[in-house]
């Protein structure tokens, strides 16, 4: 009996610890994580313009404490559509934000490549650091889904995320704001779903939602919509809520005043969108169900929201929170001259709610869960959306799809063309 009491006491002390305990209880999704990332980071990466000086910004902040890129003149620097000249500067034409959250990947980065690398490899390096971006945010998501769904069912919910949406296919191959975005408004949700709320939570949700306005406009939806809901909810803590969203704000307006000298950076301006009603018609109809830009098209995994009536009442607020805001994005996005944007993959310009999607998936799963009917359904629908996904991600012709048998930019009526579509890797 000694012996067997000394052999209990040997094997108990080589009880996993709590570390490997938390790694087991998480190897589902540590394993599909792990794949996800060999297929980011093999992925061929989107050579475009509009990103070209965001990591140069990046190292104009680390080595020089500025926006402007004056010191890049011997590169190329000249005022374009991706390049403004103000106040005697020159500065990227797109929004700042994107910048400033790769700073830190940047600043590892710039201790092992001179500058003239940074040039010559921008695409790879973009690819690299918004890649780097959509993989943190997707262990948020992670986070976020197993507040309602087992561990196992998170991790095959973010997997298929992750590989059927515009996360791989867009938000992981250049830097456009979509990959800063995503990270931020998946940061928010998960605060904001959190049991308890603290007054440093609801204090830091509002840092980052102006942080997730300033990395792209089109963030002001879920800004002022998340605020309505945090003031409904949590009244106790609308004072510190409110402090830290207008103390973010004045920030932001103080670095456009002493950099642009106006508290705008033009890239923010209204006039950008516009409406006409025969364009919104085409465009809405386009964002959501044409066969090159269509969300429920090149994603259908999505049209599972569609079943968010049935979510149990208990999550109501929530769910139509998260739909008041895919419904409001769609709009906007919508009233855009070019809403098919331009020389891209697929319906990028969706790429920066899909946590919001992810939040209302998370809800119909948990309640369909035990449900066969429900669950043939949703992996048909999910090998569909990867298969395109992944489709648009490794095919070479992809991007070439945009010029091949006319610019799109000139003939944008190319956008409902069945015949071909963009995801087809085949002539």
């Amino acid at each position: 009996m000694k012996n067997l009491n000394l052999n209990k006491h040997y094997y108990t002390n080589l009880l996993p610890s709590s570390m490997l305990r938390n790694i087991f209880r998480h190897s589902y999704f540590i394993l599909l994580f792990v794949l996800m990332s060999v297929i980011y980071f093999v992925a061929r990466p989107m050579v475009t313009l509009d990103s070209y000086w965001v990591i140069p910004t990046s190292l104009s902040l680390l080595n020089e404490g500025n926006f402007d890129l004056d010191e890049y003149r011997n590169y190329g620097l000249e005022e374009s559509y991706a390049a403004i000249r103000m106040e005697n500067h020159y500065f990227n034409y797109f929004p700042y934000g994107i910048s400033i959250l790769i700073t830190p990947i940047v600043s590892v980065l710039n201790l092992f490549f001179k500058e003239a690398l940074f040039f010559k490899y921008h695409a790879h390096l973009e690819k690299l650091c918004a890649s780097i971006l959509i993989l943190f945010s997707l262990s948020i998501l992670y986070k976020l889904s197993t507040h309602f769904l087992s561990n196992r069912m998170a991790a095959i919910l973010v997997f298929v995320i992750g590989l059927g949406t515009p996360l791989l296919s867009s938000g992981s191959r250049a830097l456009w704001q979509h990959s800063g975005s995503v990270l931020l408004l998946s940061l928010a949700l998960l605060l904001l779903v959190s049991k308890k709320q603290t007054k440093v939570s609801i204090t830091f949700l509002g840092v980052i939602l102006v942080f997730a306005y300033v990395v792209r406009p089109t963030n002001i939806i879920p800004l002022v919509s998340i605020s309505f809901f945090v003031f409904y909810l949590y009244p106790v803590q609308r004072l510190n809520y409110l402090s830290s969203f207008l103390i973010s704000f004045c920030i932001f307006f103080l670095i456009n005043y002493f950099t642009f000298g106006e508290i705008f950076h033009p890239y923010y301006q209204s006039n950008r969108l516009s409406f006409d009603w025969d364009v919104f018609r085409i465009a809405l109809l386009g964002n959501l169900f044409s066969p090159n830009r269509g969300i429920f098209i090149w994603s259908p995994v999505l049209l599972i929201i569609f079943l968010t009536f049935f979510i149990s009442i208990r999550y109501k607020l929530i769910a139509l929170l998260c739909v008041s805001i895919i419904i409001l994005h769609s709009l906007a996005i919508s009233m855009f001259p070019h809403w098919w944007g331009g020389h891209s993959v697929g319906p990028r310009f969706f790429t920066d709610i899909i946590p919001f999607f992810v939040l209302i998936l998370s809800l119909v799963w948990k309640k369909f869960r035990k449900n066969h009917l429900f669950t043939l359904t949703f992996l048909i629908l999910a090998t569909i959306s990867m298969s395109i996904h992944i489709s648009a991600l490794f095919s070479k012709r992809t991007q070439l799809w945009n010029i091949r048998g006319g610019d799109v930019n000139e003939f944008p009526e190319r956008i409902w063309d069945w015949n071909k579509p963009q995801f087809f890797p085949f002539e």
